[in-house]
């Protein structure tokens, strides 16, 4: 009977650690991430795995110089897949991506010399609205201060050359 007990016990013990480490782990996405110094909302990374799309693999990638990576980031913008506040955020995260790696690696992995004008200004206005939420403030082209080089690219329009 003792040894009943023990077992018993021991069964117990292993189903409660089970059931702790699956919920855990079922609910490690519900969190804020941080790759490389960026913070990425949980609110973001739920929504981005609703759509399929592993959102932290897509910064790490971006952060190590993947241009197809970055490309897809700022067209997620385009896809409308975030909405509201979420998609402020998103923003954000491409601003923050921007100033860890520079304007030149901005400008040449998303090829912004070859750009049309029209695709040029919805970057700028991602970049404008993403720098504007990290500032909690409403600045009209901020971008020209914050990013020079890559604002002076993305004004010009230069599909002739």
């Amino acid at each position: 009977m003792k040894r009943n007990k023990i077992l018993f016990g021991e069964r117990r013990t292993l189903i409660v650690v089970s059931l702790l480490l699956f919920i855990a782990s079922s609910c490690a996405h519900l969190s804020d991430k941080e790759i490389s110094g960026i913070v990425i909302p949980k609110a973001i990374l739920s929504t981005a795995d609703e759509y399929g799309v592993d959102y932290c693999e897509l910064i790490d990638k971006s952060l190590s110089g993947n241009e197809t990576s970055l490309r897809l980031l700022i067209y997620m913008d385009y896809a409308n897949i975030f909405k509201g506040e979420n998609c402020l955020q998103h923003k954000a995260v491409v601003t923050k991506i921007i100033r860890k790696k520079g304007e030149a690696f901005f400008i040449e992995k998303m090829r912004l010399k070859y750009d049309s004008l029209q695709n040029k200004k919805r970057i700028l206005d991602m970049i404008n609205d993403g720098l504007n939420y990290e500032h909690h403030d409403r600045v009209e082209n901020i971008a020209q201060n914050e990013f020079p080089k890559i604002y002076e690219v993305l004004t010009t329009d230069t599909t002739d050359e």
